[in-house]
């Protein structure tokens, strides 16, 4: 089974910003971006529920949904929970700027959430997250 690295993961590269953000290391709202993240997380639960396939990556999808939620709520509970035009610019520079990094490994965003979707639904296509496999591997 092909393998995803973490660093051609979005919701790592927020997980990394929302960090930053909250050890004050930076300076704009990662808020636009946790929505982005809980937003997929959703349509995924949804899909998984629309194909009907509870499957073990049920677990881990409610796990990684867990993370995304909590970084919301962080946000809530230190009052954050606003959004300046300065933090979407920003947010979009972000992932342009992931794209352009995606871009140098011959990747594209379509094709690598395409295959996270994929393997999803049915674990024997698609592509895993380098996350995914190793939670498998270790829990699975």
């Amino acid at each position: 089974m092909e393998v995803i690295s973490m660093d051609k993961i979005l919701s790592i590269w927020t997980y990394i910003y929302f960090i930053l953000y909250y050890l004050h290391l930076v300076k704009y709202n990662p808020l636009f971006l946790v929505i982005l993240a809980i937003v997929f997380q959703i349509f995924s639960i949804l899909l998984m529920i629309y194909y009907n396939t509870f499957n073990k990556n049920i677990l881990f999808i409610y796990l990684i949904f867990f993370f995304k939620l909590f970084m919301l709520y962080v946000l809530y509970y230190r009052k954050k929970l606003y959004m300046t035009i300065e933090d979407i610019i920003f947010s979009i520079l972000f992932i342009v700027i992931y794209i352009i990094y995606i871009s140098l490994y011959n990747e594209d965003f379509y094709n690598i959430y395409k295959d996270i979707l994929d393997n999803y639904i049915d674990e024997k296509k698609g592509r895993i997250t380098s996350i995914h496999y190793y939670y498998t591997l270790w829990f699975g």
